[in-house]
């Protein structure tokens, strides 16, 4: 139903409000998937679209809508960095490592840029944010050296 409302009534300002509610709030975790596939399907132009989705593939508490949303990204942002580095963490099995990639420490762009230096200022951020400690995180970023080029200062 989602589907054929976002594919008929794209010009409605309702629709899109719509489905981001929907993607949001619907207490159906099916109905949640839903409006994040027609999001990206048929409002992939809009930018907000692209945030929403990375937002739900990091916080909703259900995995099969984080997947959903992960393979949304995937489909329809492949090339963005941010979807690239996602879908590393989700590979890893570690959702922190795509905390550990923004810049801001929000799972959202900006990302870190991979060619600056992982500093002892920046561990001893990330370590407050993730409530862990700052070995734990240099081990995270360690695993995540192992994907991409990261230095450490």
């Amino acid at each position: 139903m989602l589907q054929a409302l976002a594919q008929h009534f794209r010009d409605d300002p309702q629709t899109k409000s719509l489905l981001r509610g929907r993607a949001v709030e619907d207490a159906d975790g099916s109905g949640r998937g839903a409006a994040l596939q027609a999001l990206a399907e048929h409002f992939r132009d809009d930018p907000q679209t692209k945030t929403l989705l990375r937002a739900r593939a990091v916080e909703d508490a259900d995995g099969r809508r984080r997947g959903a949303a992960l393979q949304a990204l995937a489909r329809h942002f492949h090339d963005d960095l941010q979807t690239k580095t996602l879908l590393l963490a989700q590979m890893l099995e570690q959702p922190e490592l795509a905390v550990l990639a923004s810049r801001d420490f929000d799972g959202n762009l900006p990302g870190c840029d991979p060619r600056e230096a992982i500093t002892l200022d920046l561990l001893s951020k990330a370590a407050a944010r993730l409530q862990k400690t700052e070995e734990e995180v240099r081990e995270l970023y360690e695993h995540l050296a192992g994907e991409v080029p990261l230095t450490f200062s």
